[in-house]
């Protein structure tokens, strides 16, 4: 079990720009809750940016798609019926990744991990909101926000897939609820290979929030 730790004096980066600007309005006051909290606890929060950030959807499918369809490769041509229809679609089209489009994806995972490391000097962790939307119905595939569609699969990913990619350690908290009862969460993001202290910090971030 990580250390205990106290909030004060925990210096955390708070990720801008391409994690905020698409959020709904609920999740967004919550996010910003919890960074008063954990100021007026005294912890450090200063602003982080990762430039390249909005080009991570391209660099998740190039990666994503060539090592699954590679994995699951066996199992599509003696049993694709047992995969689920949008699954299956998936991978069908993932076999039309080219070596050079996942070498390319490759190389943008280096230019993000980058750009993590540079976000996490003179920090402890990062902070981000989790999901940029509450909860959608199942089989929802879009979700409005800000008076403009958007799919929902794109939306669910769109935060986490920089530390997917990346392999830097996050955990999320709690971060309250929208006025229909869903929950918030903000997530954490360490230093690669520092796990454990990602998760002290995560626990002394706890005591505060759930007070």
């Amino acid at each position: 079990m990580p250390a205990d730790r106290p909030v004060r004096g925990l210096r955390i980066g708070v990720l801008r720009d391409y994690f905020e600007d698409l959020l709904e309005d609920e999740v967004r006051r919550a996010v910003l809750g919890v960074q008063e909290r954990l100021r007026a606890s005294g912890a450090s929060l200063t602003d982080r940016q990762l430039p390249h950030a909005p080009g991570i959807a391209s660099v998740y499918l190039g990666i994503v798609f060539a090592e699954a369809a590679a994995y699951h490769a066996a199992a599509m041509e003696s049993r694709s019926e047992r995969y689920q229809a949008g699954v299956r679609l998936r991978l069908e089209a993932a076999r039309f990744v080219l070596a050079e489009d996942y070498l390319r994806a490759m190389r943008g995972r280096e230019v993000i991990r980058t750009d993590i490391d540079r976000a996490l000097d003179g920090c402890d962790v990062l902070m981000a909101p989790t999901l940029p939307i509450e909860p959608p119905p199942i089989g929802a595939g879009t979700v409005t926000i800000s008076g403009t569609a958007q799919p929902v699969r794109n939306v669910m990913l769109r935060l986490t897939q920089p530390f997917n990619v990346s392999g830097h350690p996050a955990v999320t908290l709690p971060a309250g609820r929208t006025s229909r009862g869903f929950s918030c969460g903000v997530q954490l993001i360490g230093r690669r290979g520092g796990t454990m202290r990602l998760l002290a910090a995560a626990h002394a971030c706890e005591t505060v929030l759930t007070r």
